[in-house]
Formats: C-alpha cells, sequence, structure tokens
C-alpha cells in the first residue's frame, strides 16, 4: 500500500495498492474514513499510483498509464469513493512522486528515479520566484539525499540519506539525517 492521501474534508482517503497479490500493476483505491468498504477509484488495465487529492475534494489527480504511457489524469470521486469522468490532464509525465498540490493547482513533484540532492534557495512568496541561485543544502557524500521537508518553524531540514556503503557490504543504507 501507498500513496496515501486524505480527502481535504479528511472524510475519504486514497491509496494504491497492487491489483492482486504478487502482482506490480497497482489500483488506485478510496475508503471512507468512518468505516465503509475500499471502492476501486481508478481501475486500468495497467498501472496506476495516487498523486493527490484536488484542492476542492472533489477530484483525484492519479497517474495512471491507461492512455499507453503513464500520464497525469483528474478522476471525478464520489462520496462513496467510486470513481468517474477521467479527464487527461498531462500526458507523459513518467514516473513521478508527489511532494504536494497548492490551492491553485500547482503540483511539485519528484521525478523517479532519481539519484537526487537536496537544495536550498532564497524564494520570494509574493513574485513566487527564487531570489537566489540554489546551493546544496548537505554536504557531498558518497550517495543522495532526497525526500526534504521542512519544519513548521523553518529551524530544521530533515531527509532521507542514502550512503553508498563500500563493498564487501556494498550495500545503500537509508537514513533520517536533520539539519539545522
Amino acid at each position: 500500500v501507498g500513496g496515501m492521501r486524505f480527502s481535504p474534508n479528511s472524510k475519504l482517503l486514497a491509496y494504491h495498492k497492487p491489483e492482486r497479490e504478487g502482482r506490480f500493476q497497482r489500483d488506485v483505491l478510496v475508503i471512507a474514513v468512518q468505516g465503509s468498504s475500499e471502492a476501486v477509484a481508478a481501475a486500468s488495465p495497467g498501472d496506476g499510483v495516487v498523486l493527490e487529492w484536488m484542492p476542492d475534494g472533489r477530484r483525484l489527480l492519479v497517474a495512471s498509464d491507461r492512455g499507453g504511457t503513464m500520464s497525469a489524469w483528474s478522476v471525478r470521486v464520489a462520496s462513496h469513493g467510486v470513481a468517474s469522468d477521467f479527464q487527461l490532464v498531462k500526458s507523459d509525465i513518467g514516473i513521478i512522486a508527489s511532494i504536494g498540490l497548492t490551492n491553485d493547482g500547482t503540483l511539485f513533484y519528484n521525478m523517479m528515479p532519481s539519484g537526487s540532492d537536496v537544495y536550498t534557495a532564497d524564494f520570494d512568496i509574493s513574485s513566487g520566484r527564487l531570489t537566489s541561485t540554489p546551493v546544496q543544502a548537505v554536504p557531498q557524500f558518497r550517495g543522495y539525499a532526497s525526500g526534504a521537508i521542512w519544519s513548521g518553524d523553518g529551524k530544521y531540514l530533515a531527509y532521507q540519506s542514502r550512503l553508498e556503503v563500500p563493498a564487501p557490504i556494498n550495500v545503500t543504507r537509508p537514513l533520517i539525517s536533520i539539519l539545522s
């Protein structure tokens, strides 16, 4: 199970899971928080994952290869969780993981798979533009950092780092790191 997202009113929970045991291809499901059974919200002959709920709570943004390539789709979700009215938002998006959706519907995401890293930059919220050049927030090491999130007070940056460990162990170990 992955991609869990509460609807804006917190009455529904969307998530994705394999359509059948032992399969990779996933369906998007929605369940009412107050105990109803789960309902398939976005089944496709291929793979589908939850990205985000749209701000109005009536539509769910999903990534699905229902059109042949992985694309972003908006799907209307009824109160009982059953989806209808698929609308193509953007085709050929590749494999992405949502970071979040703004109130105006702008999706922020990470491209997957990636050899990502964490950067910081000054941002002018009134103009919506960067005011400095992005700089690497974490000193370089063998591996990569991803999944960064700021604390509410802006004093801490938490991220997942994967350090490459040399042979004979030769594995990548995930660590949670907090930068002040």
